[in-house]
């Protein structure tokens, strides 16, 4: 079947999945073509937090392990690109479906004309993608849980867990053999004992996999209610352009 053949979702889907599983950046720099091509948006790009957020929740789970860092790391290294590809990916799904959320563009057009002219809205770059303003604020709200529904969010969990079981899970239960054991050295009287630590047991490996799952779904959420509303408000300023 040519490209041709596909419809629009249908390519966006298979460049997605290309990017996601095979690492393929040609495919993720086809699909960034495509988007901004028909979305003409200028906040393309998640924050990509989510690699602090594991590292920090993983330092509050080992806490009582001298080792934490070293085993931290080894995590890291392991699981880094594929945490950067999933943010990258949801957060380009979502920020399309917010460009493409009339009802919600239609609300935002309207409180924001009651602030600035037609005129002024074609020079800027920017609306209210962060904002501390109360009312904008609650309008955000709105938009996200009138957007929301339960089909969305089961997709959404579904879809990250079934990413992190194939890509990060292998990586974290075969940490032991990717990491370079630490040498501990004991004395006793005039002797020196060289010992290998024993890492991490099956259990221990478990339950950094579910802590990483956990605290990486609970970001990725966030950053897509937010990729959400970059979308929006994109759209409200495309019209106007």
């Amino acid at each position: 079947m040519t490209a041709s053949e596909y419809t629009d979702i249908e390519i966006k889907k298979e460049l997605e999945a290309r990017f996601l599983y095979h690492d393929d950046v040609d495919a993720m720099d086809l699909l960034l073509s495509i988007i901004d091509h028909n979305q003409n948006c200028n906040t393309l790009k998640p924050k990509y937090v989510c690699t602090d957020r594991v590292r920090t929740s993983l330092r509050r789970m080992l806490y009582y392990r001298e080792d934490r860092e070293l085993i931290i790391s080894a995590v890291l290294q392991g699981v880094h690109n594929d945490i950067n590809r999933m943010e990258l990916s949801l957060y380009l799904d979502y920020y399309t479906e917010g460009y493409n959320y009339k009802e919600g563009v239609d609300l935002l057009e309207r409180e924001v004309l009651k602030r600035y002219s037609a005129a002024s809205l074609a020079d800027k770059g920017k609306l209210y993608h962060e904002t501390n303003d109360l009312k904008m604020r609650k309008l955000k709200k709105e938009i996200l849980k009138n957007f929301s529904d339960s089909n969305t969010a089961y997709y959404t969990l579904r879809l990250i867990e079934n990413y992190c079981e194939k890509t990060m899970k292998p990586k974290i239960m075969q940490l032991n053999k990717s990491m370079n054991k630490q040498l501990r050295f004991y004395y006793d009287s005039n002797k020196i004992y060289i010992h290998d630590e024993v890492f991490l047991s099956k259990k221990l490996l478990n339950k950094m996999y579910r802590r990483v799952l956990s605290t990486f779904t609970n970001v990725l959420l966030r950053t897509a209610a937010n990729a959400v509303w970059y979308g929006v408000n994109d759209r409200v300023l495309e019209r106007y352009k």
